[in-house]
C-alpha cells in the first residue's frame, strides 16, 4: 500500500501545516529529517539514547535526536515530544484506523474507559498492541487486541 493511498489529516507542528498519519499502535511521535527541516520554527534537537523499533522488527530506527513541538489541530493544542528519524520516511509501518470507523472506535474506547475495562496512559509504555475492529450487526464495533507480538514474548512455565 503506498503512502498516497493512506488516510492523512493536517495538523500544525510549530506553526507549520503538516500532513500526518495517525499510527494507533505507536508509543512515540516520529518526524523524518525532511519534515523537521520544513518546520518554520525549529525546536532545539537534543541527543537521545532511546531505541525505537518499528512494529514487528528487531532493528531500531536510525534516530537523529528528539525535540518538543507545539501540535495544533482544529480542536486541541498540546506540546509533544517527537523523535527525528534519519531520512525521508519517518512514519512507522502503518496500523491505520479507517476514517469511516474512527468515530465509532473513539466512542467505544471512551465507553470502555468509563467502564474501567481499559485505562488511558500518558507517555511511553512498554507494551502497545494493535487493535482489530470487528463490526457488530447493530452498527457498533467490537474492539479486539492483536496479542501476537506479546504472546511471542511470554515465557511459559514449561519453557522456564
Amino acid at each position: 500500500m503506498s503512502h498516497q493511498k493512506l488516510p492523512k489529516f493536517k495538523v500544525k507542528i510549530n506553526g507549520t501545516p503538516i500532513n500526518v498519519m495517525a499510527d494507533t499502535g505507536a508509543s512515540v511521535n516520529i518526524l523524518d529529517e525532511a519534515t523537521f527541516a520544513k518546520l518554520r520554527t525549529k525546536p532545539k534537537l537534543s541527543g537521545t539514547n532511546k531505541k525505537i523499533f518499528p512494529y514487528g522488527s528487531n532493528k531500531p530506527l536510525p534516530l537523529v535526536g528528539k525535540c518538543d513541538c507545539e501540535v495544533e489541530t482544529e480542536k486541541k493544542f498540546s506540546v509533544e515530544t517527537f523523535f527525528v528519524v534519519k531520512g525521508t520516511t519517518g512514519c512507522l509501518p502503518p496500523q491505520r484506523v479507517l476514517f469511516r470507523v474512527r468515530e465509532k472506535l473513539e466512542e467505544q474506547l471512551l465507553n470502555d474507559e468509563k467502564l474501567g475495562v481499559i485505562e488511558k496512559t500518558e507517555g511511553p509504555t512498554l507494551w502497545v498492541s494493535p487493535v482489530v475492529m470487528v463490526p457488530k450487526k447493530e452498527g457498533k464495533i467490537r474492539v479486539c487486541v492483536d496479542m501476537h507480538q506479546v504472546n511471542k514474548s511470554i515465557k511459559r512455565e514449561r519453557d522456564i
